[in-house]
């Protein structure tokens, strides 16, 4: 869905109540402004750009999603902000957790494809997903290499500690994690924790 805002000059929070949704994009905006989706955490933002996945994990399990978003203007200037928001990406792939409209020279490279199978033995004891650097990883909720089906939920995250895995896969589910620019994401610095023992995720990347 698209809705249109109006920002005041003076600094007041304008606030948008939305209904739950887990991406955002700005499509166009007459000035910078700064956003937040629990009315706490600020960030600047411009057109185009593109927030998600919003949705924070739950003590009592399951992922919850904002259901409204926070404007103010910056430098005292007023805003005329389009935004589109949904439960469902917006684009293809995110890069980190916003994406901005870069003006760059590109010279395209055919990069290796290679995979590995990375299986969790013990549930509740997340995992490091490997060793070593990639640009792009398509993470896949299976326990072999021939696509067998997990028997239950796997999760994946940035974080070592329990129950900080926020992507929850359900058996065949799969997500793109992508390196910003030029720059490598570490293996390493991704865990996988499983509901079950010997469940897993098979990570194809380039």
């Amino acid at each position: 869905m698209t809705r249109k805002s109006d920002i005041l000059a003076n600094g007041t929070i304008v606030h948008e109540n939305l209904g739950p949704f887990n991406y955002f994009r700005v499509n166009s905006t007459t000035n910078p402004f700064q956003i937040s989706f629990d009315g706490n955490t600020w960030q600047d933002a411009t057109g185009t750009a593109v927030f998600g996945p919003l949705a924070k994990p739950q003590k009592t399990g399951g992922l919850a999603m904002p259901t409204g978003v926070y404007y103010r203007s910056v430098n005292n200037a007023a805003a005329t902000v389009t935004a589109e928001y949904r439960q469902t990406p917006l684009e293809s792939t995110l890069v980190g957790n916003q994406v901005t409209n870069v003006t760059a020279t590109v010279t395209s490279v055919v990069l290796p494809t290679q995979q590995f199978l990375r299986p969790v033995p013990v549930p509740g004891v997340p995992v490091a997903l490997n060793n070593g650097n990639f640009y792009t990883a398509k993470i896949i909720a299976v326990k072999t290499a021939a696509g067998d089906a997990n028997t239950g939920n796997v999760k994946v995250g940035a974080n070592a500690a329990v129950n900080n895995q926020p992507y929850i896969l359900a058996p065949g589910d799969e997500i793109t994690i992508e390196a910003p620019g030029n720059n490598q994401r570490r293996f390493d610095d991704w865990y996988v924790d499983a509901d079950n023992a010997n469940d897993g995720v098979m990570v194809i990347y380039s």
